[in-house]
C-alpha cells in the first residue's frame, strides 16, 4: 500500500498481451505498434494504482469502473 506499482517494460507488455492482438490493437488505433506499446507500458501500471488505491483490491466491477473514472 502506497507505493507505486512498479512499470513494465515493452518486452512484458508484447510477451503478456501478445504481438498479434497488439498489432490488431494499433491497427484499430491509427496508433504505431512502437507508439502502442510505450503507452500501454505506461498506463497498465497506471491503473491498476487507481483501481486498487492502498493495495486494496475493489470488491466488484462497479467499483473498478469507479475508481479508474476518478469517481
Amino acid at each position: 500500500p502506497g507505493v507505486p506499482t512498479q512499470g513494465l517494460t515493452r518486452d512484458q507488455v508484447e510477451a503478456s498481451i501478445g504481438r498479434d492482438v497488439i498489432s490488431d490493437l494499433a491497427r484499430d488505433t491509427g496508433l504505431d505498434y512502437d507508439e502502442l506499446l510505450d503507452r500501454l507500458a505506461k498506463s497498465i501500471p497506471e491503473a491498476v494504482d487507481r483501481a486498487t488505491p492502498d493495495g486494496e483490491f475493489p470488491h466488484s466491477d462497479d467499483e473498478i469502473r469507479q475508481r479508474l473514472a476518478g469517481i
